[in-house]
């Protein structure tokens, strides 16, 4: 179909007939008067419309749109097209960031995980080594009363 700009929307540019009506009248009656005939051989309108309404006789129960709605429904068809193609780096981005900002995430975990071990390793080695020093002694003392208490039996 013709478009033309307007204010920068597209619209449908209408072709029309002074004898269509006529023509499509003739079309649904099946009768066709000579002057009538040579003009729909000539006009290429009423030869569509003449043909489109002698096959929608032929098939009553078709339904056939208008045509400012097949129209219509063609443009949104083409925005919602262009809307997608528009969408494809955000989507890409929306399934690749997901993934990168979890592996990023882990990374500064184990990055501050590390770092904590770290200073707990040292604090640790340095309890331990107090815990160690009260323990032996007291593990010590254990045994040698276990032992006593065995001989005694």
């Amino acid at each position: 179909m013709d478009t033309d700009q307007h204010k920068g929307e597209k619209r449908m540019k209408t072709k029309s007939c002074d004898y269509e009506e006529q023509v499509v009248q003739a079309a649904i009656a099946g009768i066709w008067p000579p002057d009538l005939t040579a003009h729909r051989r000539s006009c290429a309108v009423c030869n569509e419309s003449a043909f489109l309404t002698e096959q929608l006789a032929e098939n009553e129960s078709a339904y056939m749109p208008a045509p400012g709605m097949i129209w219509w429904k063609h443009q949104l068809r083409l925005k919602r097209l262009h809307s997608d193609e528009s969408l494809q780096p955000i989507l890409l981005w929306e399934r690749i960031g997901f993934p990168i900002a979890l592996i990023l995430l882990l990374g500064l975990a184990v990055f501050t995980l590390t770092a904590q071990l770290q200073r707990i390793s040292l604090s640790l080695t340095v309890t331990t080594l107090g815990l160690g020093a009260l323990l032996v002694p007291i593990s010590l003392a254990a045994l040698i009363g276990l032992l006593r208490d065995g001989h005694r039996e």
